[in-house]
């Protein structure tokens, strides 16, 4: 297995990005989606710290990482229970 050299961790965390992005659309198990996620959150925070790095090209990442994100966990429908239901009709025996 041959390492993987990045010059910056935004680059790596761009590689992650596109893996990711690559593994959605191949449907992929879900918990290899959530790994690589998890990793691309965890390089996420670590740029967070770097006063030094390209503001702008993170940036550009997190809002795709967030896009990914919204596509692995997509917006739940609220519960029926939740709903407000009008009258309910019952049948009365004869």
């Amino acid at each position: 297995m041959v390492a993987v050299k990045f010059a910056c961790p935004l680059d790596e965390l761009q590689h992650w990005l596109g893996l990711l992005e690559v593994d959605l659309r191949l449907g992929v198990a879900r918990r290899h989606i959530e790994s690589t996620a998890r990793l691309c959150w965890l390089l996420v925070d670590k740029l967070e710290a770097d006063p030094k790095m390209d503001q702008e090209m993170f940036t550009l990442l997190s809002l795709r990482l967030l896009d990914l994100q919204r596509q692995i966990e997509p917006v739940k429908k609220p519960s029926p229970a939740l709903r407000v239901a009008g009258p309910r009709l019952s049948l009365v025996p004869r």
